[in-house]
């Protein structure tokens, strides 16, 4: 799930009884040019867009039969999904396709994502426990971790420590260095299950969502403890 979690909660409470388009809403991401937010419609099989003031829902783009939308995220004028075994992209100014990529005709999930500041899309593969690595300008790509993970799901760029922070939906919390690619485990057992998405604030402080409890936990930068939950009852 995408990392914009607390955010959707904040934003999205009571959005059932806005409007009924929503149909399995899987994940979002903030668009802060032009004030909006892209939901990935995954009962819908398309990606929505609602404008962050008046609140009105559209369709930004279609063509989901094969999978997903899951994870979302922008870089630049480009809005990246997650689409089964396929990487989309397209257009955040006209909604247009701009390509449509096979990363694993195998067993392959693609869930999560997020960006570097040097390219690069960082990429979990939930089935086929892996993580891959995208170069956006090349647009060639790589099993960047491809051992030692169970069901990877969200995951976030820490440019400080220069790694990825991701969950797995075994409850596990672990770190993948963008230098060396070495997995570390934050956190073996975090009391969670079926943890499926990771954001985190401007100060560092880390929020996983779950689906057993079905809450969102803080948890401070040094993973030392749940510092908080956040809310309940999701």
């Amino acid at each position: 799930m995408k990392k914009h979690l607390l955010a959707f909660v904040l934003a999205f409470s009571g959005a059932t009884t806005f409007s009924q388009t929503y149909n399995s809403p899987e994940s979002i991401e903030f668009d802060y040019v032009n004030n909006r937010w892209f939901i990935a419609n995954n009962g819908g099989d398309n990606v929505l867009t609602r404008n962050s003031t008046t609140g009105a829902l559209a369709v930004f783009a279609t063509g989901f039969s094969g999978g997903g939308p899951h994870g979302l995220e922008i870089v630049n004028d480009t809005l990246y999904a997650c689409a089964g075994k396929n990487l989309k992209a397209f257009n955040i100014n006209n909604g247009s396709a701009i390509f449509d990529i096979n990363i694993n005709s195998g067993t392959c999930f693609l869930n999560g994502i997020t960006h570097d500041n040097s390219g690069n899309l960082y990429i979990t593969d939930y089935n086929g426990n892996k993580i891959y690595r995208f170069d956006i300008t090349t647009r060639q790509f790589n099993a960047f971790v491809s051992s030692g993970l169970s069901g990877p799901n969200g995951i976030i760029f820490d440019q400080p420590n220069n790694r990825c922070v991701f969950v797995q939906w075994t409850g596990a919390i672990k770190s993948v260095s963008l230098t060396d690619s070495t997995v570390t485990t934050l956190v073996a057992s975090s009391g969670l299950s079926s943890v499926d998405g990771i954001t985190k604030d401007g100060v560092g402080n880390y929020f996983l969502s779950s689906w057993s409890p079905t809450r969102i936990t803080r948890y401070s930068n040094t993973f030392t403890s749940p510092t908080a939950v956040v809310t309940t009852g999701l």
